[in-house]
């Protein structure tokens, strides 16, 4: 579970909170965070990844602070444009969190067998630049599946609609918590995180309930 209690953060170049005593929790299975455009979505993973540090208030993931123990490392990060080695293979792009991690000997079997369930068993050798946006999505989730997460936080990564959601959920299905982040009401599934003006306005299971609905009716009209 990730857990946000009162949370302030405040970019030091900016007069003004992104998030604004935000208190909500993502639990495990899905969970979609639905905020509007430029209001804190990749801020919140940020802070989750222990790349940015609360102006005020706590942070847990899994029951740590995320600049202890580096819980990064178990933390899978897809923003809507994955950064690759453009001008190297998909295989080398595949290797690579391996290499990082010094285990590629005994991870070569997985990540073939990784390529070929993402589609991409034919195109090992070939350039990333040469895929098709489609083809680089996948290529992002079939490294993701390389080494084993506890957390994949999905920042705009299905708002092009290039992949489908519960196809590529069903792929992380040993991740214990899956976070949609995205400003598209239509894209809300599994436990919803509403959020607006820096705060957590509702959370709650089922997206399409009654309760819900009528709040993303409130969101959709805000946006």
């Amino acid at each position: 579970m990730i857990r946000f209690d009162d949370v302030v953060f405040r970019y030091p170049y900016d007069s003004f909170d992104v998030l604004k005593g935000a208190t909500f929790c993502l639990e495990s299975g899905i969970n979609t965070v639905l905020c509007d455009l430029q209001s804190g979505k990749t801020t919140i993973c940020r802070l989750i990844l222990g790349e940015l540090q609360p102006t005020a208030g706590k942070i847990s993931v899994f029951g740590n602070s995320p600049d202890e123990k580096n819980p990064a490392k178990n933390i899978l990060y897809l923003p809507q444009k994955p950064v690759f080695f453009r001008n190297r293979s998909v295989l080398y792009n595949l290797q690579y969190p391996s290499r990082v991690r010094k285990c590629l000997k005994q991870n070569e079997k997985n990540i073939v067998s990784v390529a070929e369930k993402c589609r991409l068993g034919d195109k090992l050798k070939c350039r990333v630049s040469q895929l098709s946006t489609e083809q680089q999505k996948m290529l992002a989730v079939a490294r993701g599946l390389t080494i084993p997460r506890h957390t994949v936080l999905f920042d705009g990564f299905f708002d092009d609609g290039v992949l489908q959601m519960s196809e590529v959920a069903e792929m992380f299905s040993q991740a214990e918590v899956k976070a949609v982040f995205t400003a598209k009401t239509n894209l809300a599934t599994g436990r919803t995180v509403l959020m607006d003006g820096g705060r957590c306005v509702f959370q709650g299971d089922g997206a399409t309930g009654k309760t819900t609905a009528d709040t993303l009716v409130w969101l959709a009209n805000k946006m």
